[in-house]
């Protein structure tokens, strides 16, 4: 297979890739979230004040009871999320109950880490399968053959 025709080849998957990417988006329901789904979004990204790293769903002390008790009230009442989420941060004042680090700082990390990952990874394959298709068009030369031909001559 030659280079270009390799080269159209990858292409060629890399634009199926960007399709189903494109179709699955299109389909996923972007209806707005009913009220218990929120308040299901919230107390999963709401750690417990007592427990060490669990989030209100997962805990099951009185604590964590009572906000999720709260957060269904404040839901309920038609609160936006930044709300419910200043009430439950008031009602356990000093401590850092979100469980969805900072988009800045050094907890911006978090987020920027994985893509540069991915773009590592995705530029190593890149170089891998070039290197690789440069050594597989390398082609036997006369010298080679001649080689070859007194080597088994030789046995």
């Amino acid at each position: 297979m030659s280079p270009t025709a390799r080269n159209r080849a990858w292409m060629g998957v890399l634009l199926a890739v960007v399709v189903v990417m494109g179709v699955g988006l299109a389909r996923a329901d972007s209806s707005p979230p009913t009220l218990s789904e929120r308040a299901q979004a919230l107390k999963e990204t709401t750690l417990c004040p007592v427990c060490d790293g669990q989030t209100v769903v997962e805990s099951n002390v009185p604590a964590a009871a009572s906000i999720r008790a709260l957060i269904d009230e404040r839901v309920a009442a038609g609160d936006t999320d930044a709300q419910v989420r200043e009430v439950v941060e008031n009602t356990f004042p000093g401590q850092a109950l979100s469980a969805i680090p900072p988009g800045d700082g050094f907890g911006g990390l978090v987020w920027v880490l994985p893509i540069v990952a991915l773009a590592v990874g995705a530029a190593a394959l890149v170089l891998a399968f070039r290197r690789w298709s440069s050594v597989a068009d390398r082609r036997a030369t006369e010298a080679d053959r001649v080689l070859v031909a007194e080597a088994r001559a030789s046995r």
